[in-house]
């Protein structure tokens, strides 16, 4: 009698185990995906709502006046990085106006062969290539490069390479490539 209840109890735990084993299954395969796309949904509706609050919101007198002072923040932000078109002209001069660039011997600046770049989703924004090169010892180099880039409009150091004389006494020579960035439409900053 102990061994049929054995069985019986045997039989019993194998069709539990195998009924977890579908209804998981059943999970894996049919639920689990609906979960996660039902997920996916929810996450991409409140999204559009997100959006479709800030367009509602926007549109309210109240925050116009808001989001057009962000908006002249912005171009006023834009401005420390952008120069005018009219003033690229005396870019020469603005770079060697740089504090520190009166004082490096050999100095010399001519624009790279592709002196006007263009730039991806920008239809106002180019830029402009020049190179630079001058002898300076390596603090004189990191001094006129420190000025450079906190210079207003910015100066874009894309590179440069430093030659190591061959005596102590001599400076080094310095090869640099200078970027700006332009607004082709004229409402940028000035340079200088």
């Amino acid at each position: 009698m102990k061994s049929m209840y054995r069985n019986y109890l045997k039989t019993g735990a194998v069709l539990w185990a195998v009924c977890f084993v579908v209804l998981f299954l059943f999970w894996l395969i049919l639920l689990g995906p609906q979960d996660r796309l039902r997920r996916q949904t929810e996450g991409r509706l409140a999204d559009v709502q997100a959006r479709a609050q800030a367009a509602m919101e926007a549109a309210q007198e109240r925050n116009k006046a808001r989001l057009e002072q962000q908006v002249r923040e912005a171009g006023a932000a834009l401005g420390r990085f952008v120069r005018a078109r009219e003033s690229t002209d005396n870019l020469t001069l603005d770079v060697r106006a740089v504090p520190g660039g009166n004082n490096l011997p050999e100095w010399g600046i001519s624009a790279s062969g592709e002196a006007v770049i263009k730039m991806a989703n920008c239809k106002q924004i180019t830029g402009r290539r020049m190179t630079v090169t001058f002898a300076s010892s390596f603090r004189m180099f990191a001094d006129f490069l420190n000025a450079l880039e906190r210079s207003e409009p910015v100066f874009i150091v894309d590179t440069f390479t430093i030659t190591r004389s061959r005596e102590e006494t001599t400076p080094h020579k310095v090869d640099m490539t200078l970027a700006v960035l332009v607004d082709e439409a004229g409402g940028g900053r000035g340079g200088g």
